[in-house]
């Protein structure tokens, strides 16, 4: 009994030291403050189960430190794999993204962090674990249980808090890429249409262009035919291009006036606490920002899209 309650001291204070490590890594590339983690609170919990699987297997090889070094290194390593990996297929989304470091696995892990986290461990071993070790087999265990108890209701209430919002956040974003899908949809329809217009034109005018030579001559003799004939098939053509268009685009301004609607009600009924865990999440390295990235397209700039349509 007394070792299950010293592991769970250990796994909340590697827990909190990883926390600290993530914001002050974080804080230094970014120079601001990014609560890392996947929990509200301050501690990362990867890191607590992570060390102190490490503290747990390789105590008794402190003295060897090639076999500390790389022993680090696997257990870290495989730990942060399985945590990416099931974060992932749960909530399709990624606290870390290794994707642009080479020899990654899945943007999972890399050999760079890898070798981060057998520096890391190698350090906690043989600095951190030993004070750390000290500090809890002197404290009382009855503090120790109260201690526990507590930080354990604590991370269930935080956990299922972030799980709730994260999920609400997901169906948010799952919506708002269905409704920017069937924008692209409308646009490509009406690209169709007015390819399907245009390219009768393009067939009828190739013999006129194969037969430049014969047309420029007759053009020289007869200006002034040749110019009224242009300008009343272009009065036509612009009638019939002007008439295609007014119904296309009414019709592509209804379906776009409602899949706005639909975007922007999911976007209006995202509350506080999941704007701060998707903020949260969008703060990571490598996690795509599906709303940011419909604002950069202008998605939703009216005058855009009637350009486009116009053209």
């Amino acid at each position: 009994m007394s070792d299950l309650i010293n592991a769970g001291s250990f796994f909340y204070i590697y827990s909190f030291i990883g926390w600290c490590v993530e914001v002050i890594y974080h804080g230094a590339i970014k120079n601001r403050f990014v609560n890392r983690g996947f929990l509200n609170g301050p501690v990362c919990p990867v890191y607590g189960v992570g060390f102190y699987g490490v503290v747990l297997l390789l105590t008794p090889y402190i003295d060897n430190f090639a076999l500390l070094f790389f022993g680090s290194m696997l257990i870290t390593s495989l730990i942060e794999l399985f945590a990416g990996f099931i974060l992932y297929k749960i909530f399709n989304l990624r606290w870390w993204d290794y994707t642009g470091n080479k020899f990654n696995i899945g943007g999972f892990v890399c050999l760079r962090f890898s070798v981060y986290w057998g520096l890391a461990g190698t350090f906690a071993m043989l600095v951190i674990h030993p004070p750390v070790e000290a500090f809890v087999m002197n404290m009382p265990n009855i503090v120790k249980v109260v201690l526990l108890a507590f930080f354990s209701v604590v991370l269930v209430i935080d956990f299922i808090a972030t799980v709730l919002a994260v999920l609400k956040i997901k169906k948010r974003i799952l919506l708002i890429s269905e409704a920017s899908e069937e924008l692209r949809v409308m646009s490509d329809r009406i690209g169709g249409k007015i390819f399907d217009h245009v390219e009768p034109v393009v067939k009828k005018s190739a013999p006129v262009i194969e037969g430049y030579g014969e047309i420029k001559e007759l053009y020289n003799k007869n200006r002034a035919e040749e110019k009224r004939l242009y300008q009343e098939h272009r009065a036509q053509e612009k009638a019939l291009y002007d008439k295609l268009m007014a119904k296309e685009k009414a019709e592509f301004d209804k379906d776009r006036q409602r899949l706005v609607d639909r975007i922007n009600d999911a976007i209006n009924s995202i509350n506080s606490h999941e704007h701060y865990v998707l903020r949260r999440i969008t703060d990571n390295e490598g996690q795509h920002n599906i709303i940011r990235r419909l604002i950069q397209r202008e998605l939703f700039d009216s005058d855009k899209i009637d350009e486009e349509s116009e053209e």
